[in-house]
Order: structure tokens, then C-alpha cells, then sequence
């Protein structure tokens, strides 16, 4: 994580840099301190609040996506009429903890596939 805040840092700041020396008329506004604010504090925070807003708001899904790793935090299951009684033994068999997580290993261990939808329709 520390290496996307310096890279991020050390480009800006390079930008920043030939943008000055490049268009004469920027010297008056980008002198050494506003580079390194922009530099080393601006850009920093935007990087955090990009990460913070998370990737799919960024760049959220289209249609039916297959979404076997890395899911979690589901608003809505919804399962083929047929699959609903061996999923209940599963969960029953556990007891108790957290119900997605839980869904996703049962996926996992039964080779069931996860889509996600691109729209939120809950």
C-alpha cells in the first residue's frame, strides 16, 4: 500500500515538474512548495479516498457477473427451488456464524457458481 502512495506521489510530482519547466506561464502558480503540498498531501488523499469509495464504485458491474472469489457481504441470496434443502442441511450442520461467509464455503465445496448482479435490484 505504501508503494501506490509513492508511486502516485513521485508521478504527480513529476508531472508537476515538467508541467512548470514545459509551460512557462505555470511558474508563477507551481513553485517548489504548492509542487510538494500537491505532491506529497493532495494526491496521497485522493489515492486514500479512491480506496476508501471502493472498486465497484468506481467501476461498477454490468449485467450478470460470475463472481466466485473474492465476494462477500450479500444483500440478497437467491437459489434454485431444488438446491434450498441441502443448502439448509449445510447451514444447519454449522450453527452458527456469519450466514454469507458460510454460503461461500458451501459454493465452494459443492462447485456451485456465484453471479452477481451489476444493478442493485434489493
Amino acid at each position: 500500500m505504501a508503494y501506490t502512495f509513492l508511486l502516485a506521489s513521485f508521478f504527480g510530482a513529476s508531472l508537476l515538474i515538467a508541467l512548470r519547466f514545459l509551460v512557462p506561464r505555470t511558474q508563477r502558480y507551481l513553485d517548489e512548495s504548492t509542487i510538494f503540498v500537491l505532491s506529497a498531501i493532495t494526491i496521497p488523499a485522493f489515492v486514500v479516498l479512491a480506496f476508501m469509495i471502493g472498486k465497484y464504485s468506481l467501476f461498477p458491474l454490468r449485467g450478470v457477473v460470475t463472481m466466485n472469489v473474492h465476494s462477500c457481504c450479500a444483500q440478497a441470496l437467491l437459489f434454485p427451488k431444488k438446491q434450498i434443502p441441502a443448502l439448509i442441511e449445510h447451514l444447519r450442520g454449522i450453527g452458527a456464524g456469519q450466514t454469507d461467509m458460510m454460503i461461500e464455503e458451501y459454493a465452494d465445496q459443492t462447485g456451485k457458481q456465484r453471479l452477481a448482479m451489476g444493478k442493485q435490484v434489493v
